[in-house]
């Protein structure tokens, strides 16, 4: 019997390349990450989470991000609070405003948000998803609206951590 020493030698010998075999990743995965959290199951399919932390406001919301498994894994971004909001009033809040700020498109997003109920909006576009996201990144919160704001602290170290469990980093 030949050793898997040789076997490869011979290979190289012959100028056949083997690709290195990847260390699986270390799934599940969950981490925290000051507002946000991070959530991977053994299949690779990943989930980021940020909340509102508004003190005096009983309004929960959240922004969630799923990503499939692998570096091509289908994209979800998700606006939730249970009370409604009006998708023209989402803004992204940097450089210490929370008032104003550039508003979110409200043609990229589907669902319903209306009325006292709450809502959710969803984004599958990806592109859509990837520009949202980036202009995100340097902000420090988003606002929806009379649904309140949802910290944006953390939300880059998240989706870095999603990023890498699902080999997409570099």
């Amino acid at each position: 019997m030949r050793s898997a020493a040789g076997v490869l030698l011979a290979f190289g010998l012959l100028g056949i390349t083997v690709p290195a075999l990847a260390a699986p990743p270390d799934l599940p995965l969950y981490r925290e990450f000051r507002d946000w959290q991070t959530a991977c199951d053994n299949t690779g399919r990943c989930e980021a989470k940020g909340f509102s932390r508004e003190e005096g406001s009983d309004a929960i919301s959240v922004v969630r991000v799923t990503r499939e498994a692998g570096p091509a894994g289908a994209i979800e971004i998700v606006l939730e609070s249970d009370t409604g909001f009006d998708r023209a009033d989402i803004r992204i809040a940097g450089g210490g405003s929370k008032r104003g700020g550039p508003r979110v498109d409200p043609t990229l997003w589907s669902g319903e948000s209306a009325g006292d109920g709450g809502g959710q909006l969803m984004l599958r576009d990806p592109a859509g998803a990837v520009a949202f996201l980036s202009g995100l990144r340097n902000a420090d919160s988003l606002r929806l609206g009379k649904a309140g704001t949802v910290s944006l602290d953390g939300m880059t170290a998240a989706l870095l951590a999603m990023d890498d469990a699902q080999g997409r980093v570099g």
